[in-house]
């Protein structure tokens, strides 16, 4: 699971200005013009363009831009017009995952203004880590029984309100003289097939509002 925290503002942060007069840049283009920057920009990064206080427009960078340098371009266009002096953040971006091996989540912070990646273990006896959309009316993707991610498309990602997460999570070692269950089922991660065993299990669950998702678009 992916996931992108930000974009990095305030004071002393990591932020471009464009530097398009009089009229800024129009809609449709893949290449910004900005003042010279301060801070490099690696080919692959996320960054925000926005015009505070609202996010109107996130894109991938297709090409590494240089402190001192005065352009930044765009693996897509963008589909809004920004005034002049709008501002382009980098977005922090960190990857979950389960290492089935060790039977423990784990996070990775993606490499920031030169900083390496790093690795950072969060928490040991996690079996299983899901995630689910629910729309604007509360109809559920990734969810049992609903449909799946694959094939959503821009309209029905902009209906998103909310994101659903859920992990189960195990006992360190089995118990004794006691009933065996089936692991329980998370989300559309169907265990019903799985054997039974002596582990006791907790299912932790919570549902996150998305804040911004009138300013987001394509």
């Amino acid at each position: 699971m992916r996931y992108a925290q930000g974009p990095l503002t305030g004071g002393g942060a990591p932020v471009a200005v464009i530097d398009m007069p009089p009229g800024g840049a129009p809609l449709g283009v893949a290449a910004l013009i900005v003042k010279p920057l301060t801070f490099a920009i690696t080919n692959g990064t996320l960054v925000a363009i926005y015009s505070p206080p609202a996010t109107v427009n996130v894109r991938r960078v297709n090409a590494t831009s240089n402190v001192g340098g005065t352009v930044i371009t765009f693996a897509t266009p963008t589909t809004i017009a920004f005034p002049d002096k709008s501002m382009v953040a980098i977005i922090q971006e960190s990857s979950f995952w389960i290492d089935q091996a060790s039977g423990s989540l784990w996070m990775r912070t993606a490499s920031v203004l030169g900083q390496a990646p790093t690795n950072q273990q969060l928490a040991s006896n996690v079996e299983d880590l899901q995630v689910a959309l629910i729309n604007k009316n509360e109809v559920v993707t990734g969810g049992a029984g609903s449909g799946t991610f694959a094939g959503m498309t821009t309209a029905q990602l902009l209906d998103v309100r909310a994101v659903r997460l859920s992990l189960t999570a195990r006992s360190a070692r089995p118990l004794v003289d006691t009933l065996s269950l089936v692991p329980p089922s998370l989300e559309d991660h169907n265990r019903s097939a799985e054997p039974a065993d002596t582990s006791p299990r907790a299912v932790e669950q919570t549902t996150v509002f998305l804040r911004n998702f009138g300013a987001l678009d394509p």
